[in-house]
């Protein structure tokens, strides 16, 4: 009986075995490459750059005695000209309400 040998068969299956191993190495390898940590270089201390020093020179000009005189005069002229589209009933202080209860209601001069 003169078949095949033995031989024959087993270099089939190793090739199919070196195949399968391949095609699951390939993948295998290539996660491995992209699971590997990323090794960045810590700088330390040595990365600090301070703040810049504030200017000499100051940036609010200082031609009015009090900053906030400006945005005073703005408010007022505006409270006034609201009164005056209102026709004068906006009470822009905090008591004037209250003077305003205390008033007497005033008389007409009958005729």
């Amino acid at each position: 009986m003169e078949g095949r040998s033995p031989i024959h068969v087993d270099a089939g299956i190793l090739a199919a075995l070196l195949l399968i191993g391949l095609s699951a190495a390939l993948p295998a390898g290539a996660l491995y490459w992209l699971m590997r940590p990323t090794i960045v270089r810590n700088p330390g201390v040595s990365a600090y750059r301070p703040p810049e020093p504030d200017a000499l020179l100051s940036l609010i000009s200082r031609a009015t005695p009090d900053p906030h005189a400006l945005s005073i005069a703005a408010a007022k002229r505006e409270n006034e000209r609201a009164a005056g589209a209102a026709g004068g009933s906006i009470c822009v202080s905090a008591g004037c309400r209250a003077n305003e209860l205390d008033r007497e209601p005033s008389t007409q001069a009958s005729a």
